[in-house]
């Protein structure tokens, strides 16, 4: 079942950069009942350059939200584990 959104009411609210980073953000957005989608910006005619001008996604949701859902990516962000170059 598709969810129903008024785009109206739907601002950007952050940058996913890779996919990883937006199938977890999805996931914890849903889990935390909040209205939203993610919108690829992934563009064929352009290929990975549109992407990696504008990240790989973007969080839309209403503007209530905005700070529970900076709160949500940061906490995501922090918990990325870090690889250093050996």
């Amino acid at each position: 079942m598709a969810v129903e959104y008024d785009e109206r009411k739907y601002k950007k609210i952050a940058v996913l950069e890779n996919i990883m980073e937006a199938d977890i953000a999805k996931h914890i957005l849903k889990d935390a009942a909040i209205p939203h989608y993610i919108r690829d910006m992934d563009d064929s005619a352009y290929g990975n350059v549109y992407q990696s001008v504008h990240g790989f996604a973007q969080i839309w949701a209403p503007e209530e939200y905005r700070e529970r859902i900076e709160q949500l990516l940061a906490e995501l962000r922090q918990a990325a584990p870090v690889y250093e170059d050996e």
